[in-house]
Parts: structure tokens; C-alpha cells; sequence
């Protein structure tokens, strides 16, 4: 997406422009103007290759020519955002598949996993929807 494109997510259409080379900002409005609340969209990057290995999941980013090792729950979260995905979407798809009664801080954990995907590039252009 370039300047002046649209993206569509769950059903509203979001005008997209980049604010600098890794963060692309989308702003929808509802039909009487109002700005509603701003959540981050993650996508996963295009173009990272994968490979099972045990446990372990290792994705391959040729644009950094690093490897990357992912736990279970990075593995997980890296699936749930091959399509945009909020940070409560992702949440929904873990307490579905997994019980996590006795996990103290679950959005912790998928905040730090998250930032951690940016801090690596593994992410792309993130969008700040607004619902």
C-alpha cells in the first residue's frame, strides 16, 4: 500500500498513508465524522520463509539474512497474524485453542512477542485502525 490507498478490515475501509518507512497510519471515520478509538493492526511480513524444527519454528527473513527462532507461543501468535490481526483478536484465538486459567498476564505476554516480531522486522507495516 502507498500513499493514498485504502485498506479493508472487518467490513470498514480505512484510508491508508505512510508516516515513515515501517509505519503506514489508516484513518476511518464512522458516518457522522467521529474518530473512534485507534488499535494497532499486525500483519506478519511477506516473504519470511519457515521451518519446523522439534518444537521450535524458524523463520528465515531474507531481507536481514537472519534466523529467527519462535517457542510454541510465538509460533502461535506468528499464525494469527498471517492475516491483520489486533492484539485482542489474537488474544481470542489463544484462549480458544489453549486454557490459559492459570497464564497471570496474557496480553503481556502477546505485547512482549509482538514487539519483539517489530524490534526484529519481522512485521509489516502495521496499521493503526480506528474502531
Amino acid at each position: 500500500m502507498g500513499e493514498g490507498e485504502t485498506f479493508n478490515y472487518q467490513q470498514t475501509t480505512f484510508n491508508c498513508q505512510w508516516r515513515n518507512v515501517r509505519t503506514q497510519i489508516c484513518f476511518a471515520r464512522t458516518s457522522n465524522t467521529e474518530v473512534r478509538n485507534k488499535v494497532t493492526i499486525y500483519r506478519a511480513k511477506k516473504g519470511v520463509s519457515e521451518q519446523q524444527v522439534g518444537n521450535e519454528r524458524m523463520l528465515f527473513d531474507s531481507d536481514s539474512d537472519k534466523v529467527h527462532v519462535l517457542n510454541g507461543s510465538a509460533a502461535f501468535i506468528w499464525d494469527s497474524i498471517r492475516e491483520p490481526a489486533s492484539q485482542e483478536e489474537i488474544r481470542t484465538k489463544l484462549d480458544a485453542e489453549y486454557d490459559l486459567s492459570g497464564v497471570s498476564d496474557v496480553a503481556g505476554m502477546i505485547e512482549k512477542i509482538l514487539a519483539d516480531f517489530t524490534s526484529k522486522g519481522l512485521l509489516a507495516n502495521n496499521l493503526a485502525s480506528e474502531q
